[in-house]
């Protein structure tokens, strides 16, 4: 029997929200996608407006070979991929800001508009082969990498944002 199992079956009340991720966060981590998404699935109803909820969903959704669109979704999330609209994205921030940033600013930012479903270290990679944009590795983790369009390398400005993509309609 597992903690889901004993606990009453019913959906989850306003001030159990938390508890309930917390639940579907640790079938995540036990390696159990499919009930993760038993749980997960009635507190997005709810919230569809989670992002962590969203996001622990598409986690389990991608653990079990499946996309996004394998869900019906109360409200959609956005998933970020390794495309030139993303990277484009990501130039457009760089020259906005005047400045280069840490990759982590880039991720920070792109955690902000969505689910980005790559890597630090495929960003960089991504990032470093595409010629706009010059990196300067420091350290071993990706995610101090500095990145600047090229062309330009100022001292290090203010953190990097993404403007959203206009909606479809």
């Amino acid at each position: 029997m597992t903690l889901v199992d004993a606990l009453p079956h019913r959906h989850p009340q306003p001030d159990e929200h938390a508890a309930w991720r917390e639940i579907g966060r640790a079938h995540l981590w036990s390696a159990e996608p499919d009930r993760a998404l038993e749980v997960l699935a009635p507190l997005h109803r709810v919230r569809p407006w989670d992002r962590e909820i969203q996001h622990l969903m598409l986690e389990a959704l991608f653990a079990l070979g499946r996309t996004e669109a394998d869900f019906a979704w109360t409200l959609e999330p956005v998933v970020l991929r390794l495309e030139p609209a993303t990277l484009g994205r990501f130039h457009e921030a760089l020259s906005r800001n005047q400045g280069p940033a840490t990759l982590l600013d880039l991720l920070l930012a792109a955690l902000e508009e969505g689910y980005p479903r790559f890597t630090a270290r495929e960003l960089l990679e991504a990032l470093a082969a595409d010629r706009r944009f010059t990196v300067r590795r420091s350290g071993l983790a990706p995610e101090a990498a500095v990145v600047a369009c090229t062309g330009e390398w100022p001292s290090l400005g203010r953190p990097c944002s993404i403007d959203r993509a206009p909606a479809a309609g």
